[in-house]
């Protein structure tokens, strides 16, 4: 079994981030501007950061890619 190391860090999560995170769990895609405007607009955030291997950024920036991560990572694969 793969164990990876999770941080919590207390920041505001970037637009790709969000975007990503968006994505991975099925709510489709954003308005970038407008979630720009919402992040900015935050008094406080907290992001989990993994070494796991669907949270490279390279991968992030490729939604497609970063589904089959997931679902590999969680048995979904088709």
């Amino acid at each position: 079994m793969t164990s990876y190391r999770y941080e919590i860090i207390e920041r505001l999560p970037t637009v790709t981030e969000h975007n990503f995170l968006w994505q991975s769990v099925g709510w489709g895609e954003i308005d970038a501007e407008m979630t720009k405007r919402s992040i900015a607009g935050s008094v406080h955030g907290v992001v989990a950061v993994c070494n796991c291997p669907w949270a490279e950024p390279a991968e992030i920036l490729n939604p497609y890619k970063s589904q089959q991560l997931l679902n590999s990572v969680h048995g979904k694969d088709q």
